[in-house]
């Protein structure tokens, strides 16, 4: 059985997040940016811009018709091959 004791830091020991003298603190990491996919969906195109502006209408969140109508865009690739 590990003791608490044990486990908690101590004074320089590099992994506390508690930014005092000698030890190290954490940051957040660099958000990364979003590497847009070229999907060509061919004759299926006009369907998934139809189904965006659906989606739209029915007041989804930017990110969520970004993800629905990319997983279509993917299935009709894949789909056309």
């Amino acid at each position: 059985m590990v003791l608490w004791s044990r486990l908690r830091a101590t004074p320089g020991c590099g992994w506390c997040a508690t930014g005092e003298k000698g030890q190290k603190t954490m940051t957040t990491p660099r958000p990364r940016t979003r590497q847009l996919k070229q999907l060509d969906a061919g004759i299926l195109q006009a369907e998934i811009s139809s189904f965006a502006l659906h989606l739209a209408a029915g007041s989804k969140s930017a990110k969520t018709i970004r993800t629905y109508t990319e997983a279509v865009q993917w299935f009709a690739v894949a789909h056309l091959l």
